[in-house]
């Protein structure tokens, strides 16, 4: 009996090791078959690869990944590249990589380039890779398209095969300075995203709100800074998801532009996270705070707020909270089972652990105490 295991039975065992980066690029070395069933999960997400940066030792190296990938060009694009003398012509490699992705991030596309060639060269080689990723990948899930250096012209939409590639996708990740013609196309185009994440710049184009407006959008996340425009623009078009809407995150500065949302009701909101103060909370939090399950505030003028309005939260991230806030929160909020804490001169950690050890919830089971202010990405991570 053949004691090696089955394609079918690596396919399945990989499966499990779709966020075991490392791992997976070890199974590529270890023989053709091992190579053939991992490859096709590590290539799904391949930006989420740790890379190695300048004065960093990590497993993978850019150049790597820029290699492969202008190794899988078409014939036609190498031979271009090798008249512009960026490329010398090779013969295709044994495993299409490109075909089995299914996240596309731009943005690291970019990055990569500019880190391994020269300006003059990093236009022509992203968009002849661009548009291979439009032609070759079977069914884009995911697509990462911020702000970068280089001038990206939008009309990729238009490459061959692009409204393919794209009616299937179900994540957006963006910027709001891109025109509205891009965001009109999209719209288009794409009628299954679910969650898209806006990075709002110094304008925000008159097309994103054809994005937010989707009608199967559930999750929608707003970053701004302190040189990003006012959010009244898009905020009218939040209220037309108060069906559908089920995570909203505003990360950034503080929002001044959702006054007139306090008193808006958005029937299936289950994730809620404001990264500053958010100044019309308590009222937000009595129309939509019985729905809520996780919570994540970086500051609030009354935490016992969410005591009496947020009775099923299972986990709670705040910067903010004194005794009284806690006690009350534990004593309402049975069904908690995380809390997130920055420590401070109103609450600090031995008389939280205290507080825990009298009230703790039958099903509470992660309590963390941060130490210092958290803002912008260190919230993220924080989380």
């Amino acid at each position: 009996m053949d004691s090696r295991l089955s394609v079918d039975c690596l396919d399945e065992i990989f499966e499990y090791l779709e966020n075991e980066k490392a791992t997976l690029y070890s199974c590529l070395l270890v023989n053709r078959l091992w190579h053939k069933s991992s490859v096709r999960i590590l290539w799904r997400n391949i930006w989420s690869v740790p890379i190695s940066y300048p004065n960093r030792r990590r497993w993978v190296s850019s150049s790597k990944i820029l290699r492969t990938l202008i190794d899988c060009l078409p014939h036609e694009s190498k031979v271009l590249l090798s008249e512009k003398g960026i490329y010398s012509t090779s013969k295709l490699p044994l495993v299409n990589y490109v075909s089995f992705c299914k996240v596309l991030s731009i943005h690291e596309v970019d990055q990569i380039i500019q880190r391994n060639l020269c300006p003059t060269k990093r236009e022509l080689v992203l968009q002849e890779i661009l548009k291979m990723f439009m032609k070759q990948i079977t069914s884009l899930k995911e697509l990462d398209y911020k702000i970068t250096s280089s001038e990206i012209p939008v009309g990729f939409t238009s490459f061959p095969g692009a409204i393919d590639r794209l009616s299937d996708l179900s994540r957006l990740i963006c910027s709001s300075n891109f025109c509205s013609e891009f965001f009109r196309k999209l719209s288009g185009i794409c009628h299954n995203i679910k969650s898209l994440t806006v990075e709002i710049g110094t304008t925000i184009s008159d097309g994103l709100n054809d994005l937010i407006t989707q009608s199967k959008l559930n999750q929608l996340t707003l970053i701004t800074s302190f040189s990003s425009s006012s959010l009244s623009y898009i905020i009218p078009s939040l209220t037309k998801l108060s069906n559908t809407l089920i995570k909203l995150e505003i990360i950034g500065i503080s929002f001044y532009d959702f006054d007139h949302l306090q008193h808006f009701n958005f029937s299936q909101l289950r994730i809620l996270t404001f990264e500053r103060e958010f100044l019309y909370l308590n009222t937000f939090l009595e129309n939509n705070g019985k729905n809520l399950i996780d919570l994540s505030i970086g500051y609030s003028d009354s935490p016992l707020a969410i005591a009496k309005f947020c009775p099923n939260l299972k986990s709670l991230v705040i910067a903010m909270m004194n005794a009284e806030s806690l006690k009350a929160i534990l004593n309402s909020c049975q069904q908690i089972e995380s809390i997130e804490i920055w420590c401070n001169d109103f609450l600090g950690e031995k008389e939280c652990v205290g507080i825990l050890r009298k009230l703790l919830p039958k099903n509470f089971r992660k309590l963390k105490l941060a130490k210092s202010v958290l803002y912008h990405n260190q919230f993220l991570k924080w989380k």
